[in-house]
């Protein structure tokens, strides 16, 4: 269990690693120790035997297990939803599931985030997340309802700007 453990923890650092060759990486603002245990396995000498060859320090850690990448995430989750109702999964959907996924993304709730970690999937699911991610899909209705409210009936100047922004690039690209 605990080599698994750290497997998990090295794996999870192994991300802040950057690709290219410095002297020092700093992680300080990426991990935290809460708590530690100490507790003796070993006591006595190590006897170390001298092998052929040399140690050496490879210049390119490369580890079979690849992080996910957020997108990959987020396309599998609308590929997903897409194929289970295909003939009703439009564009506004696809954005909407795609600005819900970035709105926990962006700002994780430590709350949500203990839960997880200290339930089963099941209970996470069935229960403790289902509250919290109906707040979620209510202040973004309200943040799209606002913008589009912004954009109709507030100042026409902004209405004006993004008009042109956009007529512009579409027209450039519908003659391209």
């Amino acid at each position: 269990m605990e080599l698994l453990e750290e497997s998990i923890y090295t794996n999870y650092l192994i991300k802040f690693i950057p690709k290219e060759k410095r002297e020092r990486v700093d992680i300080a603002d990426k991990v935290k120790l809460e708590f530690y245990k100490l507790h003796q396995d070993f006591k006595g000498d190590i006897a170390l035997v001298a092998e052929e060859g040399e140690l050496y320090n490879p210049e390119e850690i490369n580890t079979a297990v690849k992080p996910p990448d957020e997108k990959e995430q987020l396309d599998e989750i609308i590929q997903k939803v897409n194929e289970r109702f295909p003939d009703d999964f439009t564009e506004a959907d696809r954005v909407i599931i795609e600005n819900l996924y970035k709105a926990f993304e962006k700002d994780p709730d430590a709350k949500v985030i203990n839960m997880a970690k200290n339930n089963s999937k099941e209970m996470f699911r069935d229960s403790l997340f289902k509250d919290i991610f109906m707040k979620k899909v209510m202040q973004e209705y309200l943040g799209n309802q606002q913008a589009f409210e912004k954009l109709v009936g507030g100042d026409q100047e902004y209405y004006n700007t993004v008009y042109t922004l956009i007529e512009d690039e579409l027209y450039r690209k519908m003659r391209g």
